[in-house]
């Protein structure tokens, strides 16, 4: 596939241009774009300026499928739909734009193929098809300084802020105090770069809450995945964490839930399959699932005097209020 949007890049920049200004509008907020998106976008019939040869191809897809066929590209023998191919293997296939200069937010120094299974702990030379064509490789965990498109998956599929809406009913008309969490940031770029390597873009961030019901006294458990991008401010050599900023309503204290702590887990999320992860609370023994790719920043405990409070567990910092 890398091949083939390079070699279609050369034979048609506008092909390039229209996948740079998709990535931009960061559907899912980050600097993304699905390739289902991108396959069906429309094209002039033109060759660097030139008249095509071909009429009939109007869609980016369409001109993927011919250079990739044209310039025996994949390894099928037989006139394959090859853009169709690709998003039947996968649909939340996509191709991630990073930006390394601010000052520069349209050229492209080659493609990066992110391997399918990858560990951000264990640092290896990743394969990049140059725009001209060659190979070459450059280190995972160093943020390169030129620009590059990524082939990856989409891990959020667009999602927003999403909530366990079942605690917003909790404890309504016997509370003492609201508790929110309206930030959280990173600690410093190291600190992200453990968790979310520069091919991946920025973090998908989730927060996982254990906690005790009073009028049950038993385990409860929520969760809310927090809005994607807005993680990283600055370019290459200058880039760091900044804030971002949300509103997390956990459940309300009241008279018999003030003397018991809360657990908070902080989750870089990555797609992958599932796996209960075993955990204790108030001397109880408490499950939940995580992906085999998920890897926790930080956990700690909060209590009914953590109030109007700046916390700094590990890799995060967050306020509660």
């Amino acid at each position: 596939m890398a091949k083939s949007l390079t070699a279609a890049f050369i034979v048609n920049s506008e092909m390039q241009a229209k996948t740079i200004t998709e990535c931009n509008k960061k559907f899912d907020g980050d600097r993304n774009v699905l390739c289902s998106t991108l396959f069906s976008q429309s094209i002039s019939n033109s060759e660097n300026g030139k008249t095509s040869k071909t009429n009939s191809i109007s869609t980016f897809g369409e001109l993927l499928n011919k250079i990739s066929i044209d310039n025996q590209l994949h390894s099928f023998k037989t006139n394959i739909d090859f853009a169709n191919s690709i998003l039947a293997s996968d649909s939340l296939i996509q191709l991630y734009f990073y930006i390394a200069k601010s000052s520069d937010s349209t050229s492209v120094e080659g493609i990066i193929i992110r391997p399918e299974y990858f560990d951000s702990n264990s640092p290896m030379n990743i394969l990049v098809i140059k725009s001209d064509g060659s190979q070459a490789y450059i280190p995972s965990n160093v943020d390169p300084e030129a620009n590059y498109l990524v082939v990856s998956r989409n891990e959020r599929g667009g999602k927003a802020l999403v909530s366990n809406s079942a605690l917003e009913q909790t404890y309504k008309t016997q509370s003492t105090r609201a508790t929110k969490i309206t930030r959280a940031q990173f600690t410093s770029m190291s600190a992200m770069r453990a968790v979310e390597p520069f091919m991946d873009g920025e973090p998908e961030m989730q927060l996982k809450l254990i906690y005790t019901s009073g009028t049950s006294a038993t385990i409860q458990e929520g969760f809310w995945t927090l809005p994607g991008g807005h993680w990283i401010t600055g370019t290459w050599l200058k880039q760091s964490p900044q804030w971002q900023y949300f509103t997390i309503e956990m459940p309300l204290w009241d008279n018999l839930t003030q003397s018991a702590d809360r657990k908070l887990i902080w989750i870089e999320h990555d797609s992958g399959d599932p796996i209960s992860y075993s955990d204790s609370f108030e001397g109880k023994s408490v499950s939940y699932t995580l992906t085999k790719s998920d890897q926790i920043v930080s956990a700690s405990y909060l209590d009914f005097s953590d109030y109007s409070v700046l916390h700094t567990w590990g890799g995060i910092r967050f306020d509660v209020n």
